[in-house]
């Protein structure tokens, strides 16, 4: 069920940020705009990931994982009341955008551990291999849904779908059992700085956050643009835009897979 969920949770996610990325720049004619939208869904990862960690592995998961999804559930429902209302403004997408950057940034956390609860020590390795591919695999499908949807209904309609996609997700999310209490009464604070301090003594741990790090910074990027690309220097719409988005997601895929028929590979 973590699996099933994971891999609706992902196709949601991917389809809101197809139709939120068009819809943003059709609405500012701004790359800039779309630029700032983009970012401050990224500032509650920055500001609370660590922290969003601790709460991890001090509360009940599976809850803190119903929790985020009904804040980023609360999303695409909003955006669908505001455009087909003729209410919306940029600034309720900036604080929609903020609710969905701190659903992310509780979410994953808790997703990942809760991964470990289910799998243990000797199955973490695949298990974190088929994660990612439910993380990555929905952006291709996610994609040409999510275009498709704007082309023929338009972006309003198009967050309704994108709810519905969240809700299965969040129903398959009550399926999975019950984790084991935590029960560690070190302070929050302190259980931060030992995690920072693990972080800081191991040279591998260091060395993949600098390759995450440089990844989101230097890379994921570029889908930010896609919509400025499509509409201005190539000319297409909502579908065309849609199949670049979801051509950048066929290496994602490929390597996940690749990684996952490892198996237990040594030096994966």
């Amino acid at each position: 069920y973590l699996w099933l969920s994971t891999l609706l949770w992902s196709a949601a996610r991917w389809m809101e940020r197809v139709v939120l990325w068009w819809y943003v720049y059709q609405l500012t004619e701004s790359a800039f705009l779309l630029g700032v939208v983009t970012a401050v869904q990224w500032v509650p990862l920055l500001l609370l990931g660590p922290w969003m960690g601790v709460v991890a592995d001090r509360f009940d998961r599976r809850r803190t994982i119903i929790f985020a999804q009904v804040l980023m559930l609360a999303v695409p429902l909003a955006m669908a009341y505001l455009i087909l209302s003729g209410q919306i403004q940029l600034w309720h997408i900036i604080i929609v955008a903020l609710v969905s950057g701190t659903g992310v940034a509780l979410d994953q956390p808790a997703r990942q551990a809760l991964l470990y609860d289910q799998v243990g020590r000797e199955g973490a390795m695949n298990a974190q291999a088929l994660y990612r591919l439910a993380r990555h695999g929905p952006l291709i499908l996610g994609a040409l849904i999510a275009g498709g949807l704007m082309q023929q209904i338009g972006p309003g309609p198009a967050f309704f779908a994108v709810a519905a996609t969240y809700l299965i997700g969040l129903a398959l999310t009550f399926l999975i059992p019950t984790p084991p209490k935590m029960s560690d009464i070190t302070s929050a604070w302190k259980h931060l700085l030992e995690g920072l301090s693990y972080i800081k003594g191991n040279r591998i741990l260091l060395a993949l956050f600098g390759v995450e790090i440089a990844g989101d910074i230097f890379g994921l990027p570029f889908q930010m643009l896609l919509p400025v690309l499509a509409r201005d220097v190539l000319g297409v719409g909502p579908m065309g835009y849609s199949i670049l988005f979801a051509a950048s997601g066929v290496g994602e895929l490929g390597a996940a897979l690749t990684i996952a028929s490892l198996g237990d590979f040594k030096a994966k």
